[in-house]
């Protein structure tokens, strides 16, 4: 796994051993930053369920103004940090160690503008998709006007029927992985 565009290209990222976590592939990576395009630079990401941190650390290396990164594993939290001390993006991430409804609250207590691109990627098969959609839906300030959610997701573990205020964009799928697109409806 490595970084694919910007200051820090081609650098080579930590990962854990086995399937748990299952990092983002360079092709997905690849695809999301392609579709996001104007979503990344000067702007801000949140990434839930980080894992490795390679998605954050690619809006990063890319020109992401902040990221912060979720994860609830230790072991994960660790790998993060030493991904973004190797890539000197550290100064522009902010690892939060807790479980994503733990960050949702403490973020939506910190106020500020809120997040222009939140990504979400739970282990699969766990059934965290739609109650992570709805605890974002019911705090609409955490993405910024315009922003917009991205759900990485098993092609058998659909994101839909999703909570009341978001509708999907733009779906894709690559082999067993599909990308989904959420706006809100208020037309933000």
């Amino acid at each position: 796994m490595r970084v694919i565009a910007g200051s820090a290209k081609g650098h080579r990222l930590k990962s854990l051993r086995g399937d748990n976590p299952r990092p983002t592939s360079d092709l997905v990576r690849g695809a999301l930053f392609n579709t996001l395009r104007e979503f990344v630079v000067d702007r801000a990401w949140l990434d839930l369920f980080a894992g490795t941190g390679a998605v954050g650390i690619e809006a990063l290396s890319r020109g992401a103004a902040r990221a912060v990164l979720v994860e609830g594993d230790p072991r994960c939290q660790q790998v993060i940090q030493e991904n973004l001390g190797a890539t000197r993006l550290s100064s522009s991430g902010l690892v939060f160690r807790g479980r994503v409804e733990q960050a949702l609250r403490w973020l939506e207590h910190q106020g500020g503008p809120g997040f222009d691109v939140i990504f979400v990627d739970p282990p699969y098969g766990h059934g965290l998709i739609k109650d992570t959609l709805r605890r974002l839906a019911t705090k609409p300030a955490l993405l910024a006007p315009g922003g917009v959610i991205v759900i990485q997701h098993s092609v058998g573990e659909p994101a839909d029927p999703l909570p009341p205020g978001l509708a999907k964009a733009h779906e894709a799928s690559y082999g067993q992985t599909r990308l989904t697109y959420l706006r809100r409806l208020d037309g933000d």
